[in-house]
C-alpha cells in the first residue's frame, strides 16, 4: 500500500507570488544562469534533473509579476514515468491518472501540479490556482487597454 504524507505542491523552495527579481536572486543563489526575453513575463534556467538536461521557466502575471507557474521540461520520454512513480510516493495518487496517455495531474488548495509526456517531451508543470487566475484577468485588462488604445 502506497501511504504518501500530505504535502504542500511545490517545486524546490520558491513560493506563489513571489515577484520577478526574488525569482532571479534565488535562482542565481542556487548557482544557475538565469536566461530572460526582452519584454517577456518569464525567466529560466537549463539544469541537469534526474540525469537529463531539463528547461526550468517561471512564468509571471503580466501586470503585477507575480510567479504564477513552473515549467520543467525534458526531451525525454523515459522520465515520465519515474517522475509519476516519485510523485505518487510524495503527494498520493492522482486525481487525474491517464497512463495510456502518459497524463497525471495532482492539486491542493494551492497548486496545481500536472506530468505528461507530448510531442517527445516529458512535461512537468506546477500551477498556482490564485496567480493562474490572474494571469487571465491581468492578460483581459491588458487587452481591453490596448483595444482603448488602438480604436
Amino acid at each position: 500500500m502506497n501511504i504518501a504524507r500530505a504535502q504542500e505542491i511545490q517545486f524546490e523552495d520558491y513560493r506563489w507570488g513571489s515577484s520577478i527579481e526574488e525569482v532571479k536572486k534565488q535562482i542565481e543563489r542556487k548557482g544557475h544562469v538565469c536566461q530572460t526575453e526582452p519584454d517577456c513575463a518569464a525567466i529560466g534556467y537549463i539544469e541537469e534533473i534526474l540525469g537529463e538536461v531539463a528547461e526550468v521557466v517561471f512564468a509571471f502575471t503580466p501586470k503585477t509579476d507575480k510567479l504564477a507557474s513552473i515549467r520543467i521540461s525534458w526531451e525525454s520520454e523515459d522520465l515520465v514515468k519515474r517522475l509519476a512513480e516519485f510523485l505518487i510516493t510524495k503527494y498520493g495518487e492522482p486525481k487525474i491518472k491517464n497512463e495510456t496517455l502518459n497524463e497525471f495531474c495532482w492539486h491542493d488548495d494551492m497548486s496545481v501540479l500536472g506530468l505528461r509526456y507530448v510531442s517527445m517531451e516529458t512535461e512537468l508543470v506546477y500551477f498556482s490556482k490564485k496567480y493562474s487566475a490572474s494571469i487571465r484577468a491581468e492578460q483581459q485588462e491588458l487587452d481591453e487597454e490596448e483595444i482603448k488604445d488602438k480604436f
